[in-house]
């Protein structure tokens, strides 16, 4: 599903969340059209992309455990092609043996000849117990 952003839209719209796997496993964020965003007004190189990963106890992301995250962009809705991975691995949440994971935020400038849509790619590798915990994705200024 993708957001269409209007005028009148209330910036928590302009936030995605997303449970993060329970186990060994991909998940994908809802997709922005930054095309209708354009359309409405709003210079592409005037926001960043922001994605924001939770903390993590030791229990929730063990060691042996990460989550991946990378920026999909497509110019189909529904991703089924012409799928372009950024920044594929860069952001990235491990935990040490006894600490968990610290949140992480990072920001990303979309180019203003990216395609229409963009989402965030998950993958959790290893055994998590992550319930209850989401990431963001987000449009900011």
């Amino acid at each position: 599903m993708t957001t269409r952003v209007s005028y009148n839209q209330k910036d928590a719209l302009l936030i995605k969340k997303t449970a993060l796997p329970t186990t060994a496993g991909t998940v994908y964020s809802q997709a922005f059209d930054l095309f209708d965003i354009a359309e409405r007004g709003v210079r592409i190189d005037a926001f960043e992309l922001l994605l924001t990963a939770p903390s993590a106890t030791a229990a929730q992301l063990p060691a042996a455990a990460s989550n991946t995250f990378s920026l999909q962009f497509s110019n189909t809705p529904d991703f089924s092609a012409g799928v372009t991975e950024w920044s594929a691995g860069n952001a990235w949440q491990q935990a040490g043996s006894a600490t968990g994971a610290a949140e992480f935020e990072r920001r990303y400038r979309v180019a203003t000849d990216a395609p229409r849509y963009v989402r965030v790619k998950c993958v959790t590798a290893g055994t998590a117990a992550q319930n209850g915990k989401a990431f963001e994705f987000a449009i900011v200024t």
